[in-house]
């Protein structure tokens, strides 16, 4: 047939959030507020995450942090966890704690050229100040190394990425995603039970308009 089912980009992120969101209920509370969001039309110009950020729940000023996932692994557990936009902000320092207490290590994007922090739901947030955490799976995979994992993202990218041929197939392994996902539970239960608000980094174009809504810090 020629209906794109969208198995990794991007069913398997909204399951993740989904998941999130249960694990979050399910360990009770947290001392500040948590906002699960499933935005649409991220192919057609981000205008989900356009549309929220133009019309937030909560005042851009006190949103802590806005953490973002696209597609999860399947390719199995991984040596590396990747940071789109490495660099930007304090929220790569809680990322490579809570990957560091896996045995990880942080990775910058691989392929910068694809200019995929721009392109994907976070840019939105970050455009209204709010700090972004945007991380994709790492490609040092534990069987088969960085050359691997390289290539199956390459012939993901060009053989279905965007096709009908986006479909689960026998062979996904989802120990990697499980890896990721509690990376992103780790961070935002540490930032919803804490009282720290990340920062930009001095030199981040986003910096400006976070002291605009948020003086301090």
């Amino acid at each position: 047939d020629n209906i794109c089912n969208g198995a990794l980009d991007n069913a398997t992120g909204v399951s993740g959030l989904i998941e999130l969101a249960r694990h979050f209920r399910e360990n009770g509370p947290a001392r500040r507020s948590l906002a699960f969001i499933a935005v649409t039309g991220e192919e057609k110009g981000l205008l989900g995450s356009s549309c929220y950020a133009d019309h937030p729940t909560f005042t851009p000023g006190n949103i802590v942090a806005n953490i973002n996932m696209d597609g999860l692994s399947i390719y199995g557990p991984a040596r590396d966890l990747t940071i789109i936009g490495y660099g930007k902000s304090e929220m790569d320092d809680l990322a490579t704690a809570a990957a560091q207490a896996q045995g990880r290590r942080i990775r910058p994007d691989p392929f910068p050229e694809r200019g995929s922090f721009f392109r994907s739901d976070q840019f939105n947030f970050a455009r209204i100040g709010v700090p972004v955490l945007y991380t994709s799976a790492g490609i040092d995979l534990v069987n088969g190394g960085e050359e691997r994992g390289r290539a199956l993202v390459n012939d993901y990218v060009a053989h279905r990425y965007h096709s009908p041929q986006d479909q689960v197939t026998p062979d996904w392994d989802m120990t990697g995603a499980t890896q990721d996902l509690t990376v992103l539970y780790n961070v935002g239960r540490g930032l919803a039970e804490g009282s720290s608000w990340p920062a930009w980094r001095p030199n981040a174009e986003f910096r400006a308009a976070r002291q605009a809504t948020h003086p301090s810090p």
